[in-house]
């Protein structure tokens, strides 16, 4: 059997994300993640609708 083999690729341009649990710490998150210019938060969910 032969070594699996391994794909090295260098991907550039927006990274999109979503968030799930808007509790206290994602106000943090969201201050360092827009910060980035390539990074795009597209979502944000959380169990309480009204904290999402």
């Amino acid at each position: 059997m032969s070594a699996p083999q391994t794909r090295t690729e260098t991907r550039t341009g927006p990274v999109g994300i979503g968030i799930i649990g808007a509790g206290v710490i994602s106000g943090t998150y969201l201050d360092n993640l827009t910060s980035f210019p390539d990074v795009h938060v597209h979502a944000i969910g959380d169990l309480v609708p009204a904290a999402a």
